[in-house]
């Protein structure tokens, strides 16, 4: 299964602000074919499962991880109890998904006037 929730649906990419990427190992190839796409400010956070599958096609999780670095993209975990982001120098070792974000400050700031609740398959926002 190959899931890129937003992107495959949205019809003008310039105000997307968050991409999801499952696609079990092929993350390092959509992120190359999504370049213009991550170049875009307005996109800030990128949420992607990283779990190994990516040995099925021959390259390193660590290849995805610094594509992500490079274009200002941090890892970080979400605690969901207490709204706190805690910066990460990989991957999410807790959980599957990995939230990559270019500009903390904004998330943040969103953040303090949501509840936002990640779990395997859903995002669900709570507006305060």
């Amino acid at each position: 299964e190959v899931v890129l929730s937003a992107v495959g649906i949205a019809t003008n990419l310039e105000n997307i602000g968050l991409i999801k990427i499952d696609v079990e190992g092929y993350e390092k190839q959509v992120l190359s074919g999504g370049l213009k796409s991550l170049a875009n400010n307005n996109l800030n956070v990128v949420q992607i499962e990283l779990n190994n599958s990516n040995k099925s096609y021959g390259y390193d999780e660590n290849e995805t991880i610094s594509l992500l670095k490079s274009l200002g993209f941090k890892p970080y975990r979400y605690n969901p109890l207490n709204k706190e982001l805690l910066e990460l120098s990989t991957k999410n070792r807790e959980r599957r998904d990995t939230l990559f974000i270019r500009d903390i400050a904004i998330v943040r700031s969103r953040l303090n006037k949501k509840t936002v609740l990640i779990d395997k398959k859903t995002i669900t926002i709570q507006h305060h």
